[in-house]
C-alpha cells in the first residue's frame, strides 16, 4: 500500500522534473529566439570613401549576414544618442532638392522565424517629413504625418483624419511617424526604401527605429544610428 509520504516524495520529484523541463525550455527559447539587426546601409561611394570593407559575410543559404558595426546601434535611453558617431555605422546621405533617400535593411539573425513583428520608423528633428516609403513584404500599419509632402497616393490613405491632427499638434506632438509589420525568417532580411523632406539648415539628425516582436526574448529593442546630410 502506498503511503502518504511516498506520494509526497513522487510529487516532489515530478515537480522537480517539471522545474527542470521548464528551464531548459526557457534556455531554449532564448538560444533560438528571433534577433534582429537594423539600419540604413552605404552607398557604393560611402563604403569607398570610408574604406568600410565588406558589409557583411556572404553566404550561399542566406546570401548575406549583414555586419551589426555598419547598423544602427542598439539604446536604452535618449543620453545615448550623441555618443552614436563611430565611422561605421555613421551614414553620410546626399541632398537632392531638399530630399534624401534612406536604404533599410532588416534581417532576423534568430534561429526562429519572427511570425510577426513591427518597426516603428522616427526621428529626433520634427521638421523631417516622409514622402515615400517603399518596402517588399512589410505592410504600413501606422502612419502619421503634420504636413502633407506625401507623394504615395496609397500612403496619402493612411494619412490621419485634420481633426485628429489637430489634436496631436494641440499637444504638441508634431514628428513624422512610421510603423510597419510583417514576418521574417531566420537569416532573412527585408530592404526598406525611405524618403524624407529634410530643411535646408538641417545638417544631422538621428533616425531611431523600435522593433517590437512578441516572440523575440526581449519583445521590444531599440536602435539608433546617426545621419549626417552633404549638399
Amino acid at each position: 500500500m502506498i503511503k502518504i509520504m511516498d506520494i509526497l516524495r513522487i510529487a516532489a520529484s515530478f515537480v522537480s522534473v517539471l522545474g527542470i523541463v521548464s528551464i531548459i525550455y526557457f534556455i531554449y527559447k532564448w538560444i533560438t529566439a528571433p534577433k534582429f539587426i537594423i539600419g540604413v546601409v552605404p552607398t557604393k561611394e560611402e563604403i569607398k570613401e570610408k574604406n568600410l570593407g565588406e558589409i557583411g559575410k556572404r553566404s550561399f543559404f542566406d546570401e548575406i549576414h549583414f555586419s551589426k558595426k555598419i547598423l544602427a546601434k542598439p539604446v536604452r535611453r535618449e543620453k545615448q544618442l550623441e555618443k552614436i558617431n563611430d565611422i561605421y555605422s555613421t551614414r553620410i546621405i546626399k541632398r537632392k532638392n531638399n530630399k534624401i533617400e534612406l536604404p533599410i535593411v532588416v534581417q532576423n539573425i534568430g534561429k526562429r522565424e519572427a511570425s510577426f513583428y513591427a518597426i516603428g520608423i522616427a526621428y529626433t528633428n520634427q521638421d523631417i517629413h516622409i514622402t515615400d516609403v517603399k518596402t517588399e513584404t512589410l505592410g504600413v500599419d501606422g502612419f502619421y504625418v503634420q504636413k502633407e509632402c506625401v507623394e504615395n497616393k496609397k500612403l496619402k490613405e493612411k494619412i490621419p483624419d485634420e481633426k485628429i491632427i489637430k489634436s496631436y499638434e494641440d499637444l504638441n506632438l508634431t514628428r513624422d511617424y512610421l510603423s510597419l509589420i510583417g514576418a521574417l525568417g531566420s537569416h532573412t532580411f527585408e530592404m526598406i526604401y525611405l524618403t524624407l523632406k529634410v530643411p535646408t539648415n538641417l545638417h544631422h539628425f538621428y533616425i531611431i527605429f523600435r522593433i517590437d516582436c512578441p516572440e523575440a526574448f526581449l519583445r521590444r529593442r531599440i536602435y539608433a544610428q546617426k545621419i549626417i546630410i552633404r549638399s
